[in-house]
């Protein structure tokens, strides 16, 4: 039978880590092969966090830290099953997460990423989850789509490994994977009923460098004119939240697009 590694990054979040862990534990943990915590230099140690009845955990730890992508990369290399998929530390899976991930990957998808529901309040949590729920409007189930969720995925792990992993990049080289997999000839598809809890919000900081850096590694670079056609438009700041998220959502929008002005090459 087919069974799964799940890869979880972590760093000095051991209350979030525990609830993620124990979401895990109310699936069907039959099919689950291995859980690898990759601890990225945590200060606080996870020992106790980690004891969670009936999963089967390995905890890699990283002296220094290195970064979510790096994490998932180190423990993507060592995994023992054909599928790997990956959470979020801050994330809680449905019961049906692993039961979904055997069903929906097909052999002929390279990978499937679903969708992302916040269990937190306050402004930039509902603006964040604003921006997930434009962007699952406009795709079905099974489409391949052009974004990839490292908090909320699967993929094989032969092909994970050609490819070479996540770049290096955090929030910015998620999306990266979808090109690498192209290039192997293999897609990325939507799957609705795949679904985390996601604690959204970090902090202001934290949403305003995601949002840059999520434009300075996109696949494609914006010249000025381009980048300031969307600025303008009326659809970079509509959205189906309040008035004060849709003005945040345009600030955010307006990092990411200096990202891609300033795109790494």
């Amino acid at each position: 039978m087919v069974r799964i590694t799940v890869i979880i990054p972590t760093q000095n979040r051991p209350k979030d880590l525990q609830r993620c862990l124990y979401g895990l534990a109310d699936n069907d943990l039959s099919l689950l092969e291995e859980v690898i915590v990759i601890d990225d230099g945590s200060q606080i140690p996870i020992a106790e966090v980690i004891q969670v009845p009936g999963l089967p955990v390995l905890v890699i730890r990283n002296e220094q830290p290195c970064g979510a992508a790096a994490c998932r990369n180190i423990a993507g290399i060592s995994a023992k099953s054909k599928i790997i998929a990956f959470l979020d530390d801050d994330a809680v899976p449905s019961p049906d997460w692993l039961k979904i991930i055997i069903q929906e990957l097909k052999s002929d998808h390279g990978a499937i990423t679903g969708r992302v529901l916040r269990f937190d309040k306050g402004l930039i949590s509902q603006a964040r989850q604003v921006r997930y729920n434009m962007r699952y409007t406009v795709v079905n189930k099974g489409q391949s789509v052009s974004f990839f969720s490292g908090g909320n995925s699967a993929i094989w792990t032969d092909l994970f490994q050609k490819v070479g992993g996540f770049n290096q990049h955090g929030s910015g080289g998620d999306n990266g994977l979808v090109a690498d997999l192209s290039g192997q000839g293999y897609k990325v598809h939507f799957i609705p009923e795949l679904v985390i809890l996601h604690r959204n919000s970090k902090g202001l900081k934290k949403a305003m460098i995601e949002a840059y850096n999520s434009g300075r590694f996109h696949p494609e670079q914006l010249r000025f004119r381009e980048a300031l056609h969307k600025v303008v438009s009326i659809k970079a700041i509509v959205t189906d939240g309040t008035p004060l998220v849709a003005v945040f959502n345009w600030g955010l929008n307006l990092l990411h697009l200096i990202g891609r002005i300033q795109r790494k090459k």
